[in-house]
């Protein structure tokens, strides 16, 4: 049976906003780990997850899930934050592998304290761990801004 990681870490930066995407922007709005208890899930997480296993049924796959982190948009994520974010979220792939796919919901506008390309260091961290040869996708929001790290790391880049 072939094994899909799905994981989201994801906000729209503004980056003129005096206001940060700090801990408690992140966990008004959505931060599920993969601990948690499943019965504690918000409502967007249990359909996310319905629909998931759903498609990896009908395909005969099995899905292996990391964490849900989403921000409302506000001004840049403090960079110990993201890395703390960032860093559970390829922990969570490292535990679930060997994978034969990786699936992440980005934004592809997030910025952070030091890095102005949070999406291409998650998918450039991600393609480390899983090497050249297993598809690694992003699914990113329409108001995203694509840059040569991501088109580079990443086997394919949806909107």
């Amino acid at each position: 049976m072939k094994r899909m990681f799905v994981g989201m870490l994801a906000t729209e930066t503004n980056t003129f906003s005096p206001v940060p995407a700090g801990p408690n922007i992140w966990k008004e709005t959505l931060l599920v780990r993969r601990t948690d208890p499943r019965d504690q899930d918000p409502p967007p997480v249990r359909v996310a997850r319905a629909l998931l296993e759903k498609a990896a049924a009908e395909r005969g796959w099995e899905g292996a899930e990391g964490l849900f982190a989403f921000a409302q948009p506000a001004g840049p994520t403090p960079r110990a934050f993201y890395e703390e974010l960032r860093d559970e979220l390829l922990s969570d792939l490292k535990a679930a592998m060997p994978v034969d796919g990786v699936l992440l919901m980005l934004h592809g506008a997030m910025v952070a304290e030091g890095y102005d390309d949070c999406e291409g260091d998650i998918l450039t961290r991600a393609r480390e761990l899983v090497g050249p040869e297993v598809p690694v996708g992003a699914e990113l929001d329409l108001h995203c801004h694509v840059t040569d790290r991501m088109v580079e790391q990443a086997t394919a880049l949806v909107g």
